[in-house]
């Protein structure tokens, strides 16, 4: 029997996600004042239960956010 937290259908294991993020801020050219935003959630899919949750992971999840600022 592995350690961990007792729950309503056994024992929860122990686990860990791995994310990663990066951002792009162009500050001359055409793009300045753009700001790019990429993020991976869970890289290795991990499937966990979170803590007092009925479902499962999400899952694998990409992001990717673009935003310009506009002055005026």
């Amino acid at each position: 029997m592995s350690q961990g937290q007792t729950v309503a259908d056994g024992t929860a294991e122990a686990w860990a996600t791995v994310d990663l993020y990066a951002n792009w801020r162009p500050t001359a050219g055409p793009l300045a004042g753009t700001e790019v935003l990429f993020g991976i959630d869970n890289v290795f899919n991990a499937n966990y239960r979170e803590n007092l949750s009925n479902d499962r992971s999400k899952g694998r999840t990409f992001k990717l956010t673009l935003a310009k600022q506009f002055d005026y």
